[in-house]
């Protein structure tokens, strides 16, 4: 790893992984290869290819709310996808999932296309918890008669993907241990270790990605660690190492990271200590 004068960012590049958002949207920013390996382990479809993918993606619904998609893709076949990285089960709500489904749908044909051209949109949320509570890693939902559970093939699928529930031993499980997985050797997905390596390892993933990336996360968390940083001056040399480590573990209890992160940088700091 490039090791900079500054701890924390050494903590976060040693311990963030994909479920940051701001480490994600810049790893994958411009990444197709990297976000076709990840739908085609989620999805199984064998031969996906991503032809064009955004990160952090804006739609606007005239006065309406718009959405803002984490990771936008369109494969070789005109088909759409949207993957939101949700540690928070709030973040995860079947609602926002299907407005973000709605919101996918509608910019899916251009004007006066038949309606039968319409493409297949897939929206698909990585989230910790299992807010079903089947115990399943994937859950695929699809519009279906309640009485015959005919499908209505309209082909939407509304997709949940729980870490809590991994199993390694399939290749959906692959891909979310490597979502969650902080050290690129131990990575499975070869296009995501690849990446995963030249973001931790190189001066030039330094700079353009994980540079960038910390200063987001402390914008988008600055206010916890002015508040960690004050208590710190005003009470870190009365407070014994296992009270000044709680007190970062609650304030990253705030934070929407995963737990696996959470632990990393609690370690670190404990070793630094």
């Amino acid at each position: 790893m490039i090791r900079n004068r500054n701890p924390g960012k050494d903590w976060y590049t040693d311990a963030v992984t994909l479920m940051d958002d701001a480490y994600a949207q810049f790893l994958l920013c411009d990444q197709p290869e990297a976000v076709a390996a990840i739908l085609r382990g989620l999805l199984g479809i064998k031969g996906l290819k991503v032809s064009v993918s955004q990160v952090q993606r804006r739609v606007k619904a005239n006065n309406l709310r718009g959405v803002v998609f984490d990771v936008y893709a369109l494969d070789q076949h005109g088909n759409r996808y949207n993957i939101e990285l949700q540690n928070a089960p709030e973040g995860a709500a079947p609602e926002r999932a299907a407005y973000h489904c709605a919101q996918l749908v509608s910019v899916s044909l251009q004007r006066g296309v038949n309606f039968k051209l319409l493409p297949k949109s897939y929206v698909i949320f990585v989230t910790q918890r299992d807010i079903w509570g089947r115990g399943k890693m994937l859950y695929d939902f699809v519009f279906m008669d309640k009485a015959d559970h005919q499908e209505f093939h309209d082909g939407i699928h509304i997709i949940y993907a729980i870490l809590d529930n991994i199993n390694p031993a399939t290749e959906a499980g692959k891909v979310l241990c490597d979502l969650i997985c902080s050290d690129w050797r131990q990575m499975y997905v070869p296009e995501l270790r690849r990446l995963t390596k030249f973001a931790k390892t190189t001066p030039e993933g330094d700079k353009n990605i994980m540079t960038p990336a910390f200063q987001k996360f402390k914008q988008e968390n600055r206010e916890m660690f002015a508040q960690l940083r004050k208590e710190a001056i005003e009470q870190g040399i009365t407070l014994g190492e296992q009270n000044l480590l709680q007190k970062v573990k609650d304030a990253l209890d705030t934070i929407d990271l995963p737990d696996a992160t959470k632990a990393a940088l609690l370690s670190k700091l404990a070793v630094s200590d």
